[in-house]
């Protein structure tokens, strides 16, 4: 699945996200999202045919925290971009704990079968949203589940991705 990242998750960008997920900002969502379909109009190929789709919450984490911070950037983006907004393309069935301490193979297994398709259209792509990918493990199970209930390609637009931290070889 290809993903298509705004920014790097570093710096302002970083902050901004904690304060959108940690800090009852749900404002900024709207913002990020604003200006992730800006940059999306200028930097990328209109996706013709998409369906969007945010990568939900399960009920209990969205409850706690009042919102979707997803589901937020998702609605700015279609209303900047014109992309048609799926709110209940995807549920997330399963509450998994936090994510962001664990490695790739524990975060997969977690997402196993955390996610259920409720509408979207038989044959048609769609284009997830999300905050961040971290590993792709979330996104990656939203999408087969996705394409196990008919979707056409699906494809991925979030806001950040971490900055690969390189060592140095010992021999270099």
């Amino acid at each position: 699945m290809r993903v298509h990242p705004w920014g790097a998750y570093a710096g302002a960008l970083r902050r901004a996200l904690e304060m959108l997920k940690y800090d009852q900002m749900p404002q900024l969502g709207d913002w990020l999202g604003e200006q992730l379909g800006r940059w999306w109009l200028v930097e990328q190929k209109p996706l013709h045919g998409f369906q969007v789709v945010a990568v939900p919450l399960h009920s209990d984490r969205q409850a706690q925290r009042g919102y979707n911070q997803a589901e937020r950037i998702a609605r700015a983006f279609c209303r900047r971009t014109g992309l048609p907004y799926r709110p209940h393309g995807l549920r997330r069935i399963l509450a998994t704990p936090a994510l962001h301490g664990l490695d790739p193979e524990r975060r997969a297994r977690e997402l196993e079968h955390a996610f259920a398709v409720d509408s979207v259209a038989a044959g048609r792509p769609i284009l997830l949203v999300d905050d961040i990918c971290t590993t792709g493990s979330t996104l990656a199970r939203c999408a087969a589940a996705l394409r196990k209930a008919g979707s056409g390609a699906v494809e991925a637009v979030v806001v950040a991705r971490p900055v690969l931290n390189r060592k140095p070889r010992a021999d270099a």
